[in-house]
């Protein structure tokens, strides 16, 4: 299949566009990624438990940098991308944080040591595609987890539209290292009810004579939540709840969906 489509497609055909992976060294994950409401509630649980954190899929250390602002010192940020790492470890670092990171990938890792609290946030279980990878990752969580640990994370729940979405602005900022006018556009194509294939349209402008448009895809799963609570409870843990937003709202249906389970 290809990755390509609509305008995106265009770009890089004809050169105008370079293809850019969406972790890599460039990206503009900290340009993109700004949200803030899921920062109480994985303060919540990290208060209730008090104890050792892991954060699967860290990125540059969104989640991580708001624990330890909140005083939470005993951390660890584990993600597939060296490039993403660097980006922490530097971001932290100039806040004088130094938390231990690590690359590892959320189906098969080995950590040699447990934690009170295993975190997975900003739906980054979109990029675990099927059933089988699903039960990876939550046999290598559970393994990792104190007996009471508790395990946080979210994902989507959209029942997907097929066809070719039209085009959005998902992002307009001035870069906080380069300087850059940013411009990110969002395009969504729908494979199948719980599959879809992103295509995002980044416009980086510094000068006339430096500007830039780069292009970047992902496929991107999406799950039923009595699935998801299936596979759970097969692995052992105990379902605390579902939530519909980061305040514990009770899951009434909806495309995010939040959980909370125990070992």
């Amino acid at each position: 299949m290809e990755k390509f489509f609509g305008f995106a497609k265009s770009l890089i055909e004809k050169g105008i566009a370079v293809e850019e992976c969406s972790y890599g060294e460039n990206n503009l994950y900290d340009v993109n990624i700004t949200d803030t409401s899921d920062f109480f509630f994985y303060t919540q649980l990290a208060k209730e438990k008090n104890g050792k954190v892991l954060d699967i899929g860290c990125g540059t250390g969104r989640i991580l940098k708001n624990l330890f602002e909140s005083g939470y010192k005993d951390l660890v940020g584990m993600d597939i991308s060296k490039d993403m790492l660097l980006m922490a470890q530097e971001k932290l670092g100039d806040d004088g944080l130094t938390p231990k990171l690590v690359v590892g990938d959320m189906r098969d890792f080995s950590l040699n040591e447990v934690f009170s609290l295993i975190i997975i946030p900003n739906c980054s279980m979109i990029y675990i595609y099927n059933d089988e990878d699903r039960k990876k990752v939550f046999h290598s969580v559970f393994k990792h987890l104190d007996v009471g640990g508790v395990f946080a994370f979210d994902f989507d729940a959209e029942v997907v539209p097929q066809g070719e979405t039209r085009p959005w602005i998902s992002s307009q900022a001035i870069h906080p290292k380069t300087g850059e006018v940013v411009l990110s556009t969002v395009q969504i194509k729908g494979i199948h009810q719980n599959l879809r294939l992103m295509n995002m349209i980044n416009y980086r402008y510094i000068s006339a004579q430096d500007a830039k448009i780069s292009v970047n895809t992902s496929f991107e799963a999406t799950c039923d939540p009595d699935k998801m609570k299936d596979l759970l409870e097969n692995e052992g843990f105990t379902l605390r709840g579902f939530y519909s937003d980061y305040n514990f709202s009770p899951y009434t249906g909806g495309d995010l969906c939040v959980v909370v389970a125990e070992k």
